[in-house]
Order: C-alpha cells, then sequence, then structure tokens
C-alpha cells in the first residue's frame, strides 16, 4: 500500500492511495480523493478481501524512510 499526494497548478490537494499485489504486479485497488482518511483505507480494504481472498500481508512504504514495512495478519507492523 502506498499513499501519493500532489497539488496541481490551482493548489487544491490531491491524493492518492495505491494498493497493488507486488507478486502478480495487478492493481488491486487506487483510491483517489482530496484527503483519504484512515475509514477510507479501511473501506478499500474491506471491499478488496470482499471480492478475493483475504490478504496475507500488507506492505506499506513509510513516508521519509527507505525501509518498507510489512503487516502480517497475525501480527503487529514490522520492518520487512
Amino acid at each position: 500500500m502506498d499513499f501519493v499526494s500532489d497539488a496541481p497548478f490551482d493548489g487544491r490537494s490531491l491524493c492518492a492511495m495505491t494498493l497493488p499485489d507486488v507478486f502478480t504486479r495487478e492493481a488491486l485497488a487506487i483510491e483517489v480523493d482530496q484527503r483519504i482518511a484512515g475509514e477510507q483505507v479501511a473501506d478499500v480494504l474491506d471491499a478488496v478481501i470482499e471480492g478475493r481472498n483475504a490478504l496475507k500481508r500488507i506492505r506499506v512504504d513509510k513516508m521519509g524512510s527507505r525501509s518498507p514495512r510489512t503487516r502480517s495478519t497475525a501480527g503487529p507492523l514490522s520492518t520487512a
């Protein structure tokens, strides 16, 4: 899972959340809005899980860090 933000020429903010499958390189979800709240992230994850088998692991790139983090459904967030 990755979050990207930008501001077009008119100054509005634009955020995107991408959820790729790193094995198949398929985009499972792309959510774009002016702001992406935690509830939106949970809704997107619920929709992906509903349409497929449950995700076993979610990899999140931390802002300002070079080491991505992985979350297993069985445990807490840990550095991969």
